[in-house]
């Protein structure tokens, strides 16, 4: 499990209370790098995670 998958699946977990910043913060971050691959990686967790029945997504 990469640190990405980890923190796609803190922030979509199946509760009703909003994710904590911990989660969101470093997945924004990821998605501003230059590296294309950081972004590559959180897509492709977000992917897997949306195929689970058992997640949610919050905005």
């Amino acid at each position: 499990m990469s640190n990405y998958d980890k923190l796609v699946r803190g922030a979509t977990k199946p509760k009703a209370a909003l994710p904590k910043q911990k989660y969101i913060q470093p997945l924004i971050a990821a998605t501003r790098q230059r590296e294309s691959s950081s972004l590559q990686d959180v897509l492709r967790s977000l992917k897997t995670r949306m195929s689970d029945s058992n997640s949610t997504v919050r905005i």
